[in-house]
C-alpha cells in the first residue's frame, strides 16, 4: 500500500513537472495573452489589452496576430504611430492577410493618409471584388478625399453586398447631399430611417435635411414620430425640444424636457444634458434649478458640480466660479476637466498668459486628452498666438479626428491666417459630419468666399440660413452676391441682416463696412456707422467698427472718440486700445499712443499685430532696440506674421550686426507675402549692404513700379544704381525721392550722393 502512494505520487509529480513545462511553452504563453487581449479589446478595455497583446509579442515576437489586434489597441486609444508600426510588421509577416489590411486600411483612413487607405481597399478587392469591409473602407476614403461620384459607386457595391443595411443608406443619403442632390438624399435617408425607427442616428440625418431644405414642419413630424416610438431617450428628446422651440413651440419644449427630467430611466447625465439645454437657449434659472437638484440628490458627482461652474462661467460670476472649482480640485487633485475648467476661468478674467500656463500643464500633463488642447487653443488664440492655437487644434484632430468644436475652429483660425484652402479642406470635414450644422455650412461658405469660389459659397450661406436665420450669415451672403456682380440684391441683403435686431449689428456693421470698403465708399460707410451708434450707444463693437473706419478715412480725431467709447464700454478689448492707440498716433501724440499700444499688449501679450504696430511706433521714435524686442515678442506669438519678418529684418539690417539674420528674416517674410512692396524693398536693401546690387536692382525696380508715390523706394533704388554703375538713372531716382516726404537722414544721404556723383559727372 505504501508502494501504490508512493507510485501515484510519484506519477503525480510526472504531470505536474509535464503541466509545468507546457505552461512554459512560448507558443501556449503568447496565445493565453492573446486570447486575454482579445476579451478586453471587445469590453474596450484597450489598455489592459495592449498590455496583454505586448506579453504575448514578448513570448513570440512574430506572431501576426497579435501585432495586429495590438495595432487595433493602440489605434483606438490614438496612438497612430506605434499602431502603423504594429500593423506594418503585420503585413510584412502575413501579406495576404484580409484582417491585417483591413486593419491597416482603417488606419490609413483615422490618420486622413486617403489615398493609402484607398490603395489597401483596392489590394483586397482585387482579391476580393464583393468584400463588403473592403467596399466600406474605399467608400470611407473616397469621401474624405472629396470623390463623391466614387464614393457613391463604392456605396452602391456595397449596398448589394449588404442589402437593407441602414448604415449603408444613411451613407449614400449623405453622400447625395454633398453631391446636392436632395432628391436622391432624401430617398436613402428616409429608407435608412425606416429600417432603423429606434436609431438616433437614422432619424436625426432625416430631419437634418428636411431642415436644409428648409423644411421644418417635415423635421418635427420625423423626429416627434421617433421620439414617441422611443420615450425616455435623451439622444431623440434633446434634438426634438431644439426644433420645438425653434420652431416657437417653447410649451412643448419644456413639456418634453420635464418628462425626460422626471423619467424613472433618466440618468444623471441625461439630466445634467437638460441643464445644459436651458442654459444654451438662454433659460439660465431652469438650467441652475436642474444642476443644483442633480448637485444634491447625486452629491458624489463631480460632474454635477462643474456643470455649476460651466453656469457660473456663462453667467460671468467668476469668483463663484473660481471658488467652487477649487473645491473640486482639492477633492480630486487628478480632476482634468476641473483643471480646464481653472484655464477657462482665467481666460474669462482677461488674464490670458495665466490661462495658457494653466493649460499647457494640462496639456503636457495628460497629452491625450482632447479638451485640454482644445481650451489651450482657446486661450492661444485669445493671446493673440493664432500659429500657436493651430497647432493645438491640430491636436485635438489627431486625437479625436472627428472632434467637431476643433474642425470648426481649425477652419476659423486657418482663415485668419489668409489659409483659405486649408479651411475649404477642415470645413468640408464638418460638414460631412454635420451636414445640418449652421456654423459649420457658415464657415464653409467664408472659406470658399476666401478662394473666390462665390456661387458656391452662397450655397452655403443659404443652406446655414435655412438651418437657423442669423444675422452673420445673412450678411456673408450678400458678400457672395455681391462677389459675383449683384450689388442691388447684395444691399438687400445686408439690410436685411442689419434689421435682425441689437444684437445682429455689431456683425452686420462689420461686414457692410468691409463691402462698402471694397467699393471705395468709405462716406457711406461711416455715416452708416455713426446711425447705427446713435440708436445704440451701448455697442462697444460698433464703435470699434467706427473707429476703423475713421482711420481709414484718416478722421483721427473721430477715430480716436470712437475707440475711448469702446474702451469704456468694454475695458478689457484689446482691439479699442489698439485703435485707440493708432489714433493718438495719427494726431502726433506718442505718448498717448505707445501707453494705449502697451495697456493692448497687456490684454493680449502675443498679438502680432498689436506687437508689431508698437513696434513701428518704437522704430519710428528712434528706438531701434525696442522696436525689435517687440517684433521679436509679435513672433513668439506667431513665427510667420510677414509684417513683423520684414521690420525686424529692416531694423537688423539698419543695426549692422548680423546681416546674414536680416537676410533670414527678409526672405521668409518674402515667401510669406510675394507682393508687399515695403518688404521687397527691405529684401533688397539688405542685399545691396551685402554688395549684391544686381540682385537687388530688379525688386526695387518693381518697388518703385507698384507704389511710385514711395519716395524711400525711389532713395533706395538711386543708391543702388549708382552703386551698379548707371549714375544718371540713378541721380534722377534720388532727385525723385526729395520731392517727396523722405525722412531727413535720408534726403541728407541723397543730397550728398547727389553732389558726389556730379563730381564724377564733371
Amino acid at each position: 500500500m505504501r508502494r501504490k502512494v508512493f507510485v501515484l505520487a510519484a506519477a503525480g509529480l510526472v504531470v505536474l513537472a509535464l503541466v509545468g513545462v507546457w505552461r512554459l511553452s512560448p507558443r501556449h504563453i503568447a496565445r493565453r495573452q492573446i486570447a486575454k487581449g482579445e476579451q478586453y479589446l471587445g469590453r474596450q478595455q484597450y489598455r489592459q489589452a495592449i498590455l496583454a497583446f505586448q506579453a504575448a509579442l514578448l513570448a513570440e515576437p512574430h506572431s501576426a496576430r497579435a501585432l495586429r489586434d495590438l495595432g487595433e489597441a493602440l489605434l483606438a486609444t490614438g496612438s497612430w504611430s506605434d499602431a502603423y508600426s504594429a500593423l506594418r510588421q503585420a503585413a510584412e509577416l502575413q501579406p495576404e492577410d484580409e484582417t491585417i489590411r483591413l486593419a491597416l486600411g482603417r488606419l490609413f483612413l483615422t490618420g486622413k493618409q486617403f489615398t493609402n487607405a484607398e490603395t489597401e481597399a483596392a489590394h483586397l478587392l482585387k482579391a476580393n471584388a464583393t468584400n463588403a469591409d473592403a467596399l466600406q473602407l474605399l467608400a470611407g476614403a473616397e469621401i474624405g478625399a472629396g470623390k463623391y461620384e466614387q464614393a457613391r459607386s463604392a456605396l452602391e457595391r456595397l449596398a448589394a453586398a449588404r442589402p437593407g443595411t441602414a448604415e449603408i443608406l444613411m451613407d449614400l443619403g449623405l453622400v447625395d447631399l454633398a453631391l446636392g442632390d436632395l432628391r436622391e438624399a432624401e430617398g436613402n435617408l428616409q429608407r435608412a430611417a425606416e429600417r432603423a425607427p429606434k436609431s438616433a442616428k437614422a432619424q436625426w440625418n432625416l430631419v437634418s435635411l428636411y431642415r436644409l431644405k428648409h423644411d421644418p414642419a417635415r423635421a418635427l413630424a420625423v423626429l416627434r414620430g421617433a421620439a414617441a416610438a422611443n420615450p425616455g431617450s435623451a439622444e431623440l428628446v434633446l434634438p426634438l425640444a431644439d426644433l420645438e422651440w425653434s420652431a416657437g413651440n417653447q410649451g412643448r419644449a419644456e413639456a418634453l424636457l420635464q418628462a425626460l427630467e422626471r423619467s424613472s430611466g433618466a440618468t444623471v447625465e441625461a439630466r445634467l444634458k437638460t441643464g445644459d439645454f436651458y442654459l444654451a437657449h438662454g433659460e439660465a434659472a431652469s438650467a441652475r434649478r436642474i444642476y443644483d437638484a442633480v448637485a444634491r440628490e447625486a452629491p458624489k458627482s463631480t460632474e454635477a458640480k462643474e456643470r455649476q461652474v460651466d453656469w457660473y462661467i456663462s453667467q460671468r460670476q467668476l469668483r463663484e466660479a473660481a471658488a467652487l472649482n477649487m473645491a473640486i480640485v482639492q477633492q480630486n487633485p487628478e480632476d482634468e476637466r476641473a483643471a480646464v475648467q481653472r484655464g477657462r476661468i482665467l481666460l474669462e478674467q482677461g488674464n490670458a498668459p495665466a490661462a495658457v500656463a494653466v493649460l499647457r500643464r494640462v496639456a503636457a500633463f495628460r497629452p491625450n486628452q482632447v479638451a485640454g488642447h482644445y481650451e489651450l487653443s482657446r486661450a492661444l488664440a485669445g493671446s493673440g498666438s493664432a500659429g500657436e492655437a493651430r497647432a493645438e487644434l491640430q491636436e485635438c484632430l489627431r486625437l479625436d479626428p472627428g472632434f467637431q468644436p476643433a474642425l470648426i475652429a481649425l477652419a476659423q483660425t486657418a482663415m485668419s491666417m489668409g489659409d483659405f484652402a486649408t479651411a475649404v479642406e477642415v470645413a468640408r470635414r464638418a460638414v460631412q459630419q454635420r451636414p445640418d450644422g449652421y456654423e459649420e455650412r457658415n464657415e464653409l461658405g467664408r472659406a470658399y468666399l476666401g478662394i473666390g469660389k462665390a456661387a458656391a459659397a452662397e450655397q452655403e450661406f443659404e443652406l446655414a440660413l435655412n438651418v437657423s436665420a442669423r444675422p452673420e450669415a445673412e450678411s456673408y451672403l450678400a458678400l457672395a452676391i455681391a462677389a459675383q456682380g449683384r450689388p442691388e440684391a447684395a444691399e438687400a441683403h445686408f439690410r436685411q441682416a442689419l434689421g435682425m435686431g441689437p444684437d445682429a449689428s455689431a456683425v452686420a456693421a462689420r461686414l457692410y463696412t468691409t463691402y462698402l470698403l471694397s467699393r471705395h465708399e468709405e462716406a457711406r460707410a461711416l455715416a452708416a456707422l455713426e446711425d447705427l451708434t446713435k440708436k445704440q450707444p451701448d455697442n462697444a463693437r460698433l464703435e470699434v467698427t467706427l473707429s476703423y473706419v475713421a482711420l481709414r478715412m484718416e478722421r483721427f480725431a473721430r477715430a480716436q472718440q470712437a475707440a475711448e467709447a469702446a474702451v469704456r464700454l468694454s475695458p478689457e478689448l484689446a482691439e479699442a486700445h489698439m485703435l485707440r492707440a493708432q489714433a493718438a498716433e495719427g494726431q502726433g501724440q506718442t505718448a498717448a499712443a505707445l501707453a494705449a499700444y502697451h495697456e493692448a499688449a497687456r490684454l493680449a501679450p502675443r498679438d502680432p499685430r498689436v506687437l508689431t504696430a508698437m513696434g513701428n511706433l518704437y522704430l519710428s521714435m528712434g528706438k531701434a532696440a525696442q522696436a525689435a524686442d517687440a517684433y521679436q515678442k509679435a513672433l513668439d506669438g506667431d513665427p510667420n506674421f510677414a509684417a513683423a519678418l520684414g521690420n525686424l529684418a529692416w531694423v537688423r539690417a539698419q543695426q549692422g550686426k548680423n546681416l546674414d539674420e536680416a537676410l533670414g528674416y527678409a526672405q521668409r517674410a518674402r515667401e510669406l507675402a510675394p507682393n508687399n512692396p515695403s518688404i521687397a524693398d527691405t529684401l533688397a536693401w539688405i542685399e545691396h549692404k551685402r554688395g549684391l546690387d544686381r540682385t537687388a536692382l530688379p525688386l526695387l525696380e518693381d518697388c518703385v513700379r507698384v507704389a511710385p508715390q514711395q519716395s524711400l523706394y525711389r532713395y533706395h533704388l538711386g543708391v543702388v544704381l549708382i552703386a551698379a554703375g548707371d549714375t544718371g538713372r540713378g541721380r534722377m531716382q534720388l532727385r525723385d525721392s526729395l520731392r517727396g516726404d523722405l525722412p531727413a537722414e535720408d534726403a541728407g544721404e541723397a543730397n550728398r550722393l547727389l553732389e558726389a556723383s556730379a563730381v564724377g559727372i564733371r
